[in-house]
């Protein structure tokens, strides 16, 4: 919470050193591991606490964020699986599998868990957004009138109207009513931005900051790359293609 997980994790290391192996404190280690980037060991750490927990649909789902976080739905998959056997009803796990098969574009299998999700807990919304993506919507089967019943309602929750406005956008737009896709999208934006404390002072400050030790001199000075066959670490600031030149 402190935002020092090197501390975090000579705790838990203590405790398992202390109390012995058990899943609930591998799950702490795996989470912990990942925050530090150790990504090797925090996946091993977290598929020895699956091998434990089998009986702990909580547990389950939680390692199982793990592994979707790390672009690994797959594996995730039978962790949601099993955790869905332990807690049949339980609308969150119904949604993570939901997004896990999404993930792996196993459409049908995902509508019908979010169904069953949005069934359990009819205004969620980041269901809802999902659901909106699986297909693109037609005048004969969209979920329009549905996204908007949940709007209307007194009690919803801001994060769920946030995402309910995108989903009513986005379906809007499958159906080429572009000006009502554009005012769903602008009122979730509107809500969305009331949640943020943003100041583009401190990114100005950053950008000035690199500015300043990156000069054409200090390139110069530079050492020449690595000539042998290996990882190629792609730098860049935001918004200038390197997510394009990762993809080639």
């Amino acid at each position: 919470a402190r935002d020092d997980a090197s501390r975090a994790l000579q705790v838990v290391d203590a405790a398992i050193e202390h109390h012995g192996v058990s899943g609930e404190l591998l799950a702490r280690q795996a989470q912990v591991l990942m925050r530090l980037r150790r990504r090797t060991e925090g996946v091993a750490a977290a598929r020895r606490a699956a091998e434990i927990c089998q009986s702990d649909a909580r547990m389950l789902q939680a390692l199982a964020r793990i592994h979707t976080e790390r672009n690994e739905p797959a594996e995730a998959k039978p962790l949601l699986q099993r955790a869905r056997e332990l807690l049949p009803t339980d609308a969150s796990i119904l949604y993570d599998s939901g997004v896990a098969h999404f993930y792996l574009n196993e459409m049908d299998e995902a509508a019908a868990l979010l169904e069953r999700a949005l069934t359990l807990a009819p205004g969620n919304g980041f269901a809802l957004y999902v659901r909106s993506q699986l297909d693109t919507q037609t005048a004969e089967k969209n979920h329009v009138v549905h996204l908007r019943s949940v709007l209307m309602r007194s009690n919803i929750r801001r994060q769920d109207a946030i995402s309910a406005y995108f989903a009513l956008a986005k379906e809007l737009e499958d159906l080429g009513e572009y000006q009502e896709s554009f005012a769903a999208l602008a009122e979730g934006n509107r809500i969305k931005r009331a949640t943020l404390n943003y100041d583009v002072a401190n990114d100005v400050a950053a950008m000035q900051k690199v500015m300043g030790q990156y000069t054409a001199e200090a390139l110069a000075r530079a050492k020449p790359g690595e000539p042998a066959a290996g990882p190629i670490f792609i730098l860049g600031m935001p918004r200038t293609g390197t997510t394009l030149v990762e993809r080639i």
